[in-house]
């Protein structure tokens, strides 16, 4: 009999897939011992012992998902035969817990990987919270302040004391609507990256047929390894051929395990820029409508400074709107960040 030594992770895997396609209840070693003790045929003619594969169940159970074990490939042959795989190789090769070689991969410990992030910052304000989303709402709401000053200058209708304080609730309401603007900005981008135009970055720039600077070499291992942290079998150059849309679906999937669980002071502060582009895009077509609005109110004070100031805003706002919307630069950013959060995902 042919001893087989697979990880922990996989032999796992074996049963929990033979537990569902043989809707065995409760789905655990119990279960895998009661169906046993039917004495039910594998479809090779094959009869498992109770006790085999429950005892398994259990032992698995207590290890540790990148241990390894040894059985005899011809007691489970069945079971392979079951799930539709010719046998071990088979099933490790599929499940990319092998190479196309046959050579075993490692099987990675997320916390490991979490181990190697910086702690983060002590900061009094969060910088991604003040440059990501605190300043494109005060760029969405900077019309204002510029309205009421003028209006309090030229006209001296409001107090001063009046002033500051609508300044102080200005402050506050660009805080309250920064996350409005976040959800539009998030909008924009899942539209601007939608996934039948290949998604986010992170997951185009690994797909094979598109040409970025990362060689074929690279994207093999960045599939590797997301199969070895996350559990995640990523889909080969073959099946990305037949298959390109849902490539791109466990792509997506893939960055965002990858970005919640690699960090780095730089893959911050390209996703600060990032998310400040976004966000800005919302942020100045609200800021040129207030401005329009201001302008209005001008012409009825007969205010020619009120005009001319908020006209020039909302034309500044509008082109910066645009450049932003129709420019290269939320792309450029982006990708600069996914750049850079890949490039340490592949160094771990």
């Amino acid at each position: 009999m042919k001893r087989r030594t697979i990880p922990v992770k996989a032999f796992k895997q074996i049963l929990e897939e033979f537990i569902e396609i043989k809707k065995i209840n409760p789905p655990n070693s119990k279960g895998l011992k009661h169906w046993g003790d039917k004495r039910e045929k594998l479809q090779n003619g094959d009869i498992l012992e109770a006790k085999f594969l429950s005892n398994w169940y259990s032992k698995l159970e207590k290890l540790q998902p990148s241990d390894i074990v040894t059985f005899y490939e011809e007691k489970l042959i069945g079971v392979f035969q079951d799930l539709n795989y010719s046998g071990v190789d088979d099933f490790l090769k599929k499940n990319r817990f092998s190479d196309d070689t046959g050579n075993l991969l490692p099987i990675k410990d997320l916390k490991a990987l979490r181990s190697l992030n910086p702690p983060h910052p002590n900061e009094w304000i969060d910088k991604y919270t003040l440059s990501a989303r605190f300043i494109p709402s005060i760029i969405a709401l900077s019309n204002i302040p510029i309205f009421l000053s003028i209006l309090s200058i030229s006209k001296e209708v409001i107090p001063n004391f009046i002033v500051l304080i609508v300044l102080g609730l200005f402050v506050t309401v660009a805080n309250g609507i920064s996350g409005w603007i976040s959800t539009k900005g998030k909008t924009f981008q899942d539209k601007y990256f939608s996934l039948d135009k290949l998604g986010l970055p992170t997951s185009y720039l690994m797909l094979f047929d598109f040409d970025s600077k990362y060689s074929e070499n690279q994207k093999v291992e960045y599939r590797d390894k997301v199969k070895a942290f996350f559990d995640l079998c990523l889909k080969s150059k073959p099946e990305e051929i037949e298959d390109k849309f849902g490539a791109v679906q466990l792509l997506s999937e893939a960055g965002i395990k990858v970005k919640d669980n690699v960090k780095s002071n730089i893959i911050r502060s390209c996703n600060i820029r990032y998310g400040q582009i976004r966000n800005l895009i919302p942020a100045t077509i609200i800021g040129a409508i207030i401005s329009l609005l201001c302008v209005l109110i001008g012409i009825v004070l007969n205010d020619m400074l009120i005009v001319i100031t908020s006209a020039i805003m909302a034309i500044a706002l509008i082109s910066w709107h645009l450049h932003l919307r129709y420019g290269k630069s939320l792309r450029i950013a982006a990708e600069t960040y996914a750049t850079y959060l890949i490039n340490e995902f592949l160094s771990r």
